[in-house]
């Protein structure tokens, strides 16, 4: 009798080690899928936030760039328009060649700065459209 009591404890007691290896493993096995799931979502919104980064710098540049062409465009408009006026208002030199040679470059210069506009500008931007 006291042999097949040692067998009962001996079969308790390997039950209850695996029972406990079992528990032991399975939670360890959740923490590791919870934590693996935590890691991916933390990793997940990172990258969204770097994302929304990088977005923001690139539509902070393309509005400086709109913005400078914009400029540009505006200040080279203002050159010709001046110059036009001084040829409207004022009587032409003897050599009037000069001021036409130095209208078609200002004229010019303005084209110029209006590719710069439409390119800059254009494509969603509210850029200047022709037509």
């Amino acid at each position: 009798m006291g042999g097949s009591l040692g067998r009962y404890a001996v079969k308790e007691t390997v039950a209850v080690a695996l029972i406990t290896a079992s528990s032991t493993l399975l939670g360890g096995g959740l923490t590791a899928l919870v934590a693996a799931r935590t890691t991916s979502r933390q990793l997940a919104a990172q990258e969204r936030l770097a994302q929304q980064s990088i977005d923001d710098q690139t539509a902070a540049c393309r509005r400086q760039r709109r913005r400078d062409a914009y400029v540009s465009f505006l200040g080279q408009l203002d050159t010709v328009n001046r110059a036009l006026w001084e040829i409207w208002t004022r009587p032409l030199p003897p050599d009037h060649r000069t001021v036409v040679d130095a209208l078609y470059v200002m004229v010019w210069q303005l084209g110029d700065a209006s590719n710069v506009l439409l390119l800059e500008g254009g494509a969603g931007g509210g850029g200047v459209r022709h037509g």
